[in-house]
């Protein structure tokens, strides 16, 4: 049996005041004043994927929307999408103990993960995390 909840808006329990999120039926933020952010879409926002990978093996310890992993050569990645994105729009984050910086813009399928040395900005094998946003098809 599933439930369907169908509401107007969600107040304080007096009734009077407004919760601290708003979200329009076309899930856009909805300000305080009670005007539309339509370049603002709530759902559009929220991270996408992200995921965990051992530099030495290439592969992923533990992910959201990350199906599997390619080893490309030293500090080389594709984090392949169990649900691809609408376009290659999307933006990434990679972050490690070395330093990590993603390249996206290439496909809606998977992400290419670079990860570099601080010390000589070298690519390195070093575990990473990586973060990603944009739209899913």
């Amino acid at each position: 049996m599933t439930s369907v909840l169908n509401v107007d808006t969600i107040a304080d329990k007096a009734g009077t005041g407004g919760t601290n999120i708003k979200v329009g039926n076309d899930a856009t933020y909805i300000s305080d004043s009670g005007a539309s952010a339509s370049d603002f879409k709530v759902v559009e926002s929220l991270v996408k994927s992200w995921g965990q990978i051992g530099g030495s093996s290439g592969a992923i310890a533990d992910s959201i929307n990350i199906s599997s992993s390619d080893d490309n050569g030293t500090g080389q990645y594709d984090g392949n999408f169990t649900n691809v994105f609408v376009n290659a729009d999307y933006g990434c984050g990679v972050a490690n103990n070395n330093r990590g910086n993603g390249e996206t813009g290439t496909s809606t399928t998977h992400v290419n993960l670079l990860i570099r040395n601080n010390v000589n900005n070298n690519l390195a094998d070093a575990d990473a995390m990586f973060v990603i946003a944009g739209e899913l098809a």
